[in-house]
C-alpha cells in the first residue's frame, strides 16, 4: 500500500510539474522576421519609417483570433490574424493613424461629419468596422464600410 501512495504521489508531482512548465497558453516575443509576409507588407505599406518596439505572439486560441501583436516605437499597435491580415490599429496616446488602408468610405464619412477628428483606433469585428475617434466618439460601420451608429 506504502509503494502504491509514493506511485501516486510521483505520479501526480510529474503531471504538476509538466502542466506547470508547459508555455502553450504564455504569449511570447518573437523577432519581427518571423511575422506572416502580409503582416510584414502592411507594416512596410502603413508605417514605414516607424520602427517596431515589440513583436508578441499570442496563444491561437483567444477569442478574438488575434496571434501578432506588433507594438511600435509611437506607441501604435497592431494586431494579426495568423495569416498575417490586420485585426485591429490602434495609438496608445490618443493620435492619429495612418487611414491607407482603411475603407475609403469610412475616411471619408469621419472627415466629413466630424471635421475636427481624426482615426485613433480601428478594429474589425464581426460586423465591420469600429472606429476610436480622438474627440472619444465610437462609431461602428458595416462591412462595406457604410455608417451603422455611433457606440455607446
Amino acid at each position: 500500500m506504502k509503494k502504491l501512495i509514493i506511485g501516486f504521489v510521483a505520479l501526480l508531482t510529474i503531471v504538476f510539474i509538466t502542466v506547470s512548465c508547459d508555455d502553450k497558453d504564455d504569449d511570447h516575443q518573437i523577432p519581427s522576421t518571423s511575422l506572416p509576409a502580409p503582416a510584414i507588407s502592411f507594416l512596410d505599406m502603413n508605417f514605414k519609417d516607424i520602427k517596431i518596439r515589440n513583436v508578441e505572439k499570442k496563444n491561437p486560441n483567444q477569442a478574438n483570433g488575434t496571434v501578432y501583436s506588433v507594438e511600435l516605437v509611437n506607441g501604435i499597435e497592431v494586431d494579426f490574424d495568423q495569416e498575417g491580415i490586420w485585426k485591429e490599429v490602434e495609438s496608445d496616446n490618443n493620435t492619429a493613424i495612418p487611414t491607407g488602408f482603411i475603407l475609403p468610405s469610412i475616411v471619408s464619412y469621419v472627415t466629413t461629419t466630424y471635421t475636427t477628428a481624426q482615426i485613433t483606433a480601428i478594429d474589425k469585428v464581426a460586423t465591420g468596422f469600429e472606429v476610436d475617434l480622438t474627440n472619444d466618439i465610437d462609431l461602428l460601420f458595416d462591412v462595406n464600410g457604410d455608417f451603422v451608429k455611433i457606440v455607446l
